[in-house]
């Protein structure tokens, strides 16, 4: 009897099993196996200059048929292919909205291992915490799910309640991941990644750090612009944290509604406002942008959730980004030496040297594309029969470079996660926005 007790207590503490998991990354290992074997036989046959594009083209099918088999596993195995996934434009849209949607199915904790949880946590059980506490979350993610509940003070929170054991799966799952993207390009490229993926895991599955980081988004952001909720400290620890209900709809079912194209535009400016606030003058970001984490709110603010991952920005970091956004639609974007400049001591290293004449090429378009976030001009996010919207115009030119790529910097991890989960979020809303980070900066 107190085996089974056991047992159904192992089967609700992680929302998929370690078996099941390794099951899953065998059976897709040796798919990802044959899809290499194929290629690697036509590769003879295949002439140099077409051979860049086909090598492309088979690690576009092997990197979705992996972020499709990572994002069946749940836990922190999930939680990693969002992170990385941010960091590949080249990913079909389809596996981003399957990556989100496998982390809002997480399956629901029982009430006993929920009351269990928050007795342990915060001391007494839920009843006697809160005037109200509903067992069933209205929010389920990829480490956690949340619930409503109102306090003695008749003040509505949400609670946020860690998946127990999760922790325990962070080495394992990346150490799974890591054989996953083995047989590819992936593999080398995010080797420097994965140990500041770990920390940064660590780190996000510490709710007193998220706490705090809440807190000075909450003291240090315009209040005019967004609305980012408070921590009752009270009520939270490093498994649970409680905060205020930011009331708003989530960016799916607010798109359900068809909002003019006006009101559209109002939120992207928003985000991209946020974003510069963050990098610009406060020097911290908000590094996980989730579509689940912004609220659109009918007063105009938008609602800010999860700060669980943030990035303090360091002065050299800074300067580098003065650079990288600071260039002028005069300069000589092909210039060997102007490149160098740019992306020298960006921490990603390239197999190829500037003044490579394919590299610097593809690498030049990149660039002019990047600097239109300091032109001040209006960047229209739609795509249509007749044109092609900024994010999609960036990703096609982000695959010219792709091949390129050698290593990303751990630092990267933050910078690419932010800018371009903002360009996808964008994207999704069809907005036209200007940034004006040289000005800024």
């Amino acid at each position: 009897m107190e085996r089974e007790k056991d047992m159904e207590t192992s089967k609700n503490s992680l929302p998929e099993s370690k078996f099941s998991r390794t099951r899953v990354a065998g059976v897709t290992t040796a798919k990802v196996g044959i899809k290499k074997a194929v290629f690697l036989s036509k590769k003879p046959f295949i002439s140099k200059t077409k051979l860049i594009t086909a090598e492309l083209e088979n690690n576009e099918e092997i990197a979705a048929l992996l972020f499709k088999c990572i994002g069946q596993m749940k836990g922190t195995a999930l939680k990693l292919a969002q992170m990385l996934s941010m960091q590949l434009d080249f990913l079909p849209e389809e596996i981003r909205q399957e990556l989100e949607k496998s982390a809002s199915k997480a399956p629901g904790l029982n009430k006993a291992l929920i009351r269990k949880t928050i007795t342990a946590q915060l001391g007494s059980p839920p009843e006697a915490l809160f005037k109200h506490f509903e067992n069933t979350p209205f929010a389920a993610a990829s480490l956690g799910q949340v619930h409503r509940a109102v306090t003695f003070d008749n003040e509505e929170v949400a609670v946020k309640v860690q998946y127990p054991g999760i922790a325990t799966s962070i080495k394992s799952d990346i150490d799974l991941v890591k054989i996953l993207l083995k047989p590819t390009q992936l593999s080398k490229m995010f080797s420097e990644v994965f140990k500041e993926l770990e920390r940064v895991l660590k780190e996000e599955l510490d709710y007193e750090i998220e706490a705090e980081n809440t807190n000075w988004f909450y003291n240090n952001s315009s209040g005019s612009k967004f609305i980012i909720p408070r921590v009752y400290a009270e009520l939270s620890t490093s498994k649970v944290i409680t905060t205020s209900m930011i009331a708003g709809e989530h960016l799916d079912v607010w798109l359900s509604k068809n909002p003019d194209q006006k009101t559209k535009n109002h939120y992207g400016q928003r985000l991209v406002d946020f974003y510069e606030e963050s990098l610009c003058q406060n020097l911290r970001l908000q590094a996980d942008p989730n579509i689940g984490n912004y609220l659109f709110r009918a007063d105009g603010k938008l609602g800010l959730i999860d700060f669980g991952c943030t990035k303090t920005i360091k002065l050299d970091e800074s300067n580098l980004m003065m650079q990288l956004y600071g260039a002028k639609e005069t300069d000589d974007f092909s210039d060997p030496l102007f490149l160098e400049k740019l992306y020298g001591h960006s921490g990603i290293v390239f197999n190829r040297p500037f003044d490579d004449p394919e590299f610097n090429e593809a690498l030049t378009l990149w660039v002019r594309w990047n600097n239109l976030l300091s032109s001040g001009k209006n960047l229209d996010y739609s795509t249509s029969e007749t044109t092609t919207g900024h994010w999609k115009m960036g990703m096609e030119l982000f695959k010219n470079i792709f091949p390129f790529i050698k290593t990303m910097g751990e630092e990267d991890v933050y910078f690419m996660r932010s800018i371009q989960g903002l360009h996808q979020i964008l994207d999704r809303l069809d907005a036209t926005v200007i940034f004006k980070l040289h000005q800024n900066f």
